[in-house]
């Protein structure tokens, strides 16, 4: 009797933890799915997200391997690069039409800011943002058929421990960026989709890191360093065209 009820236990026990993991692997490929769908038309960049796991139970998770290429046109391997983001939602929620997101932290993430003569692959994204979100960042032009089933508020946002580099002209300086929080994103509204959360979010993260890379610009480390490239190109050329006059 005592090994039967053992037994009983055990294969609820099993279960349960069945449960938990494939409800918290359900719900993490929802969130992998969202971003990999949506992410491409707010960017007009390639947007993955390497995985996502969010418990049911706790409502703590992760996403990690997001990635955001550039524009076509630049040259530089990527716009931005995570490789965890911290996530911490109501529990009860995940089964209401509104996921209540307590606190999204994004740790150590990379951006490249590379310029030319008008424009940035950051500022493209920037534009293509407004654009897909009919011209302002707080209203996105999404119909009924594009938006996903839930919604979500995310209560707090925060940005630490990022680094942008600086690319200009094969010149390149790796400087780090202030800590960014964002407080209510889609409250007001009672919940917003994942893509109009992503269309309020990241383009005050892009300006600020934008902000940052132009202020790097003009410092001196970089001029200087600038300079030094431009005299090693100079004297590259000079020798070049010595060794064809036969010199």
């Amino acid at each position: 009797m005592k090994t039967t009820k053992l037994v009983f236990l055990l294969v609820i026990l099993a279960v349960l933890l069945g449960g938990y993991f494939y409800l918290g692997d359900l719900l993490g490929r929802g969130a992998t799915v969202a971003v990999n769908k949506y992410g491409p038309p707010l960017t007009g960049t390639q947007v993955t997200l390497g995985g996502a796991h969010i418990s049911p139970f706790t409502g703590g998770g992760w996403m990690k391997a997001l990635f955001i290429g550039n524009p076509a046109g630049f040259k530089t391997a990527k716009a931005l690069s995570v490789n965890r983001v911290a996530v911490k939602v109501k529990p009860l929620s995940l089964l209401r039409d509104t996921v209540d997101v307590e606190e999204v932290i994004v740790e150590q993430a990379e951006f490249t800011y590379e310029t030319k003569l008008i424009s940035s692959n950051l500022s493209t994204i920037l534009d293509n943002l407004e654009k897909s979100s009919g011209g302002t960042t707080q209203q996105p032009a999404t119909t009924a058929k594009d938006q996903p089933g839930k919604k979500i508020i995310i209560r707090h946002f925060v940005l630490e421990g990022a680094k942008v580099t600086v690319s200009l002209g094969g010149t390149e300086l790796t400087v780090p960026l202030a800590r960014l929080e964002l407080t209510d994103i889609g409250v007001a509204k009672g919940g917003v989709t994942p893509g109009e959360a992503a269309a309020e979010i990241m383009p005050e993260v892009l300006k600020m890191v934008m902000q940052t890379a132009i202020a790097t610009l003009g410092d001196r480390a970089f001029v200087d360093r600038a300079s030094e490239m431009g005299k090693q190109l100079g004297g590259a050329v000079k020798d070049l065209f010595n060794q064809v006059r036969g010199k």
